[in-house]
């Protein structure tokens, strides 16, 4: 079904992510899931990228939908802020590191996506403990290069992660603008 296709592509790409970006002694940021598929809300993500607790509903993701991107998915990338001059610095840093890597991970296994490195209070809220820091929009290409929700329903229901990786359809990009509609 839909819900666990999504689930595992998430899995897969955080997973790949944190394999592939050391962070030489910084804390590893904590991934927040904000879906609009299958099980729709903000989640947690196990340091694996497994779907865990769900900490708000649809109508959360629509309002981060509003600041970022429409996208299937959204990854929120969070860290608590130490004590300490170079303390915020440290945590952009893991943000950004973990960010980037998801998005090049979500590239590799043929997914559309797009990088915001811009916090959200409405984020930061959900998190409580924790400051978002950093965003990954994901979802399948469509045929003009963008995302669209649409678009990861039809895979979801038509193929595997592996399949759909296999059709050779190269990943397109949203372009220039802040939408990826």
């Amino acid at each position: 079904g839909a819900a666990v296709f999504t689930a595992n592509v998430i899995a897969g790409v955080i997973a790949t992510a944190r394999r592939i970006t050391p962070l030489a002694g910084l804390r590893e940021p904590a991934v927040y899931a904000a879906l609009d598929a299958g099980p729709s809300g903000v989640f947690r993500t196990s340091p694996e990228g497994a779907l865990t607790e769900r900490i708000a509903g649809h109508d959360v993701v629509r309002r981060l939908h509003d600041s970022y991107a429409p996208a299937p998915v959204l990854l929120l990338i969070c860290d608590t802020i130490g004590d300490g001059a170079t303390a915020y610095q440290h945590a952009l840093l893991s943000a950004g590191a973990l960010g980037y890597s998801v998005w090049l991970a979500g590239r590799h296994s043929g997914l559309n996506g797009r990088l915001f490195p811009d916090a959200s209070a409405l984020a930061t809220a959900l998190v409580r403990a924790e400051r978002h820091l950093f965003t990954v929009a994901l979802g399948w290409p469509a045929p003009d290069g963008t995302m669209h929700r649409e678009e990861v329903t039809r895979s979801c229901e038509s193929a595997t992660l592996s399949a759909a990786t296999a059709t050779g359809t190269p990943p397109g990009t949203c372009g220039s603008s802040r939408r990826c509609a």
